[in-house]
């Protein structure tokens, strides 16, 4: 799919500009960035197995801080931090796509051990049930795009993400007799929620640079994104160790398993107020 995006764009956009032509590629940069990003992987994806990996995420937060620096003195940076600094509303955008990926990533972590061990779903059952979301966006998205030519994109955007904190603080109410409609009308909120939230929120963030910076705009989104999604792991990870003592779902588990989906997905809840924060407080500036 990629490769077949690829071509395509190569071929069929022939309206492509480059602003920033014959400025020199940030080089030193990237090489503090990506292994930092790696190391973060690598701390996340391993906590549970020892000390070493809070190590690794030392390293990699150290690594970031250099990056900043770096870049804040770079001419030709791959991020201009001048961008967060004296750019309120494209700071805040991207701490509230920050906040909205960490906070609803890993739900259907969740969900999906939930109805499989808990519910007694199989795997195909479990997901056929959990298809409820993602169908949400896909029908929703259309209708967004249209709302935000007549109300402010910010507003949109805000009102997605107190949808989901709707949804995530319905999923932290589920019990082993909660109903599969329950199940399902949280999916609808918080499908709904990302729809109403994601689009408007890149529109707004793109807006809302000169056409110069839109590549380090387009770039920043895509890594608060990865940021949120590993942020969620990490919660979840931590959760996990500390609750569940690295044991398997089991109905011996259900019970722990239950406080440790309870307790990340109030954090995740909480996660989402602080995102509508941000989302709301970029409203506030623009009007």
């Amino acid at each position: 799919l990629g490769l077949i995006t690829f071509v395509v764009t190569r071929l069929k956009m022939q309206e492509e500009w480059a602003e920033a032509k014959g400025e020199p590629f940030d080089w030193a940069g990237l090489l503090i960035y990506g292994p930092s990003i790696l190391l973060l992987i690598a701390g996340v994806s391993n906590l549970s197995k020892g000390w070493w990996a809070w190590g690794l995420l030392l390293a990699s937060n150290l690594g970031l801080a250099l990056f900043i620096w770096w870049e804040s003195r770079n001419r030709y940076p791959i991020l201009n931090v001048a961008l967060l600094r004296d750019n309120r509303t494209f700071a805040l955008s991207n701490l509230a796509a920050l906040f909205n990926y960490a906070a609803t990533f890993g739900v259907t972590f969740f969900l999906s051990l939930y109805l499989q061990y808990v519910k007694g779903m199989d795997p195909y059952q479990a997901g056929t049930v959990l298809i409820t979301q993602p169908i949400m966006q896909t029908l929703f998205s259309p209708f967004c795009g249209r709302l935000s030519d007549r109300v402010p994109a910010g507003m949109v955007a805000t009102s997605g993400m107190a949808l989901c904190a709707v949804g995530l603080a319905v999923a932290a109410g589920l019990s082993a007799d909660s109903s599969l409609l329950m199940v399902i009308l949280l999916l609808v909120l918080l499908g709904a929620g990302f729809a109403l939230f994601s689009s408007p929120n890149v529109s707004i963030i793109m807006g809302s640079v000169e056409p110069r910076y839109l590549g380090i705009a387009s770039g920043l989104n895509s890594s608060m994104r990865t940021l949120g999604m590993m942020t969620s792991m990490m919660i979840i990870t931590l959760i996990f160790s500390y609750l569940m003592h690295g044991q398997p779902v089991t109905a011996e588990t259900q019970p722990a398993f239950l406080s440790s989906m309870r307790l990340a997905l109030l954090i995740f809840c909480g996660l989402c107020v602080i995102g509508i924060g941000c989302s709301f407080g970029r409203v506030q500036r623009t009007q």
